[in-house]
């Protein structure tokens, strides 16, 4: 509710740990939310070039790219969500359950379905197999994501409900990380009208 100080808690933290990009996704989001772009790409923009993590430099291509497609900047979004693509696929990678998610939202924002839904069913599919708690919730936030980009609201929906299924009482439930972001992200507009959306 204090956004400024907000953006305070932001700025000092990622001053006391440079390293973690995390606090910079978090606070490009933060921006997003408060419908200033420019400035969440510039963050966004530091991870891209100089992250040292893969997975953490195709978070920060894919961001950039939403951020411009948001902005109606669509070519250079494609462009952008191409170059994402290429970095993944290129021979050699190494590629994570959910930079295979990341792949697959990179494909529906381009418009290419089959390759967003194989990449997706990929991500789930290995999520699974990792047995890591709540990575395949996380997955699934992500294939909602690709569904609304392919123009599947009511899919989309559906998986909404799944990530948030977990038990409350769970304190690692996801809706303690998900809830906030579908209240506040931009991406869940075209449906945030609809009443399913909202009972979640």
């Amino acid at each position: 509710r204090d956004k400024a100080q907000a953006e305070k808690d932001f700025q000092a933290a990622m001053e006391a740990w440079p390293r973690i990009n995390d606090l910079r996704f978090a606070y490009a989001g933060f921006l997003r939310a408060q419908k200033r772009p420019d400035e969440a790409i510039k963050v966004l923009q530091t991870v891209a070039d100089k992250g040292k993590s893969a997975p953490d430099v195709l978070t920060a291509r894919g961001q950039i790219a939403g951020l411009l497609l948001e902005s109606g900047k669509t070519d250079d979004a494609r462009a952008r969500y191409r170059a994402a693509i290429d970095l993944v696929t290129k021979p050699g990678s190494e590629v994570s359950e959910y930079d295979h998610a990341l792949l697959g939202l990179a494909y529906a924002r381009l418009g290419e379905a089959k390759p967003a839904m194989e990449q997706s069913d990929e991500a789930l599919a290995l999520a699974v197999k990792s047995h890591k708690h709540d990575l395949p919730q996380g997955i699934k936030y992500v294939q909602a994501e690709i569904q609304l980009a392919l123009g599947n609201k009511s899919a989309a929906v559906d998986r909404l409900a799944e990530v948030l299924s977990m038990d409350p009482s769970d304190i690692r439930a996801p809706w303690l990380l998900f809830l906030p972001r579908m209240q506040l992200e931009p991406t869940w507009d075209p449906i945030r009208h609809d009443p399913r959306f909202q009972a979640l």
